[in-house]
């Protein structure tokens, strides 16, 4: 039983190891192209010394005395555990940063709220001063593409990006691929328009 058991605890620590490299190279599956050139970028020695690191932390807690286990039996189980942890701490956190699981708003509160028929989009940054009237057109543009925008604040998340792009997914499936070019172009004909109105009254004024 013990040596399947430690086969085992070693091809998962190698498994874990080799898949949380390839999920951080290529931004969590999503950019094969940043997986090359960060491979290509590949620090070696960090990564010796983080190997090195654990290597070192396997042999300290080997010598904790166990039964009656000799020391080298204790390593040869000890130390693929001790990558397992460390490479799934690492991995949980790589995810959860991508996916800003720990956050407000996050890839996985867009589907909920998609599957909810709340759809909108979160708008990040200064709020630009615009005219009741440009504000009443921009609600009824939105509204038209069916969408809502919502201000939260000027920093922008890992978590806000997960759940805009959710939401501009889904909105892609309702309103087409380009429903951004049009839904801009017609927010700049709305605000040329609203320029237009201001210097006209402010020509009937003079």
């Amino acid at each position: 039983m013990k040596k399947p058991l430690k086969l085992i605890l070693i091809v998962a620590a190698a498994l874990l190891f080799f898949l949380e490299l390839v999920l951080e190279f290529s931004n969590v599956g999503q950019d094969w192209n940043l997986f090359l050139m960060n491979l290509r970028r590949f620090d070696f020695k960090y990564t010796l010394v983080v190997i090195c690191v654990l290597i070192c932390a396997s042999s300290f807690l080997a010598l904790i005395k166990y039964k009656k286990w000799a020391y080298r039996t204790k390593l040869t189980y000890i130390m693929p555990i001790v990558f397992i942890i460390f490479t799934s701490y690492h991995l949980a956190g790589l995810v959860d940063y991508y996916y800003g699981l720990s956050e407000d708003y996050n890839y996985f509160r867009a589907r909920r709220d998609i599957s909810y028929g709340k759809i909108q989009l979160l708008a990040v940054g200064l709020l630009v001063d615009e005219s009741i009237e440009v504000q009443k057109a921009r609600d009824s543009l939105c509204q038209a593409f069916g969408f809502k925008t919502i201000p939260v604040g000027c920093i922008r998340t890992e978590g806000i990006e997960r759940y805009n792009e959710t939401m501009e997914d889904f909105l892609v499936s309702k309103n087409g691929k380009d429903w951004q070019q049009t839904f801009y172009r017609k927010m700049d004909s709305i605000r040329s328009i609203d320029e237009k109105r201001k210097a006209s009254a402010a020509n009937k004024v003079w």
